[in-house]
């Protein structure tokens, strides 16, 4: 499940979660596998966003087998107007993955 290999695809605009940061979500669960824990459908990303300091964490998760790792950092000038979801999805299918905003039953 989530290989790497697999035809991916994203519905979400590129002014809700830039293209960049996409591509850095793709790249966190391919290199999950590494960690030592499966990966299951769906993964979930929860986006926060502190303008205070100017900072964004991405909290990664899945349910069953459980786990949560989350990064922080620094946010380019760029995202300052962007408003990130609080959630987003994504779904392996068995033939391709799936980025999305809407929960699913794949």
């Amino acid at each position: 499940m989530f290989e790497s290999a697999k035809t991916r695809h994203s519905d979400v605009p590129f002014d809700v979660v830039p293209e960049e940061m996409q591509q850095e979500i793709w790249h966190m669960i391919f290199m999950r596998p590494m960690k030592g824990l499966a990966l299951t459908s769906p993964q979930r990303f929860h986006f926060f966003k502190n303008r205070m300091d100017h900072s964004l964490s991405v909290v990664h998760s899945q349910e069953e087998p459980y786990f949560s790792d989350s990064i922080s950092a620094p946010y380019v000038e760029a995202y300052e107007a962007i408003k990130f979801p609080t959630i987003m999805y994504v779904y392996d299918d068995g033939d391709e993955l799936l980025m999305t905003l809407n929960k699913t039953s794949v």
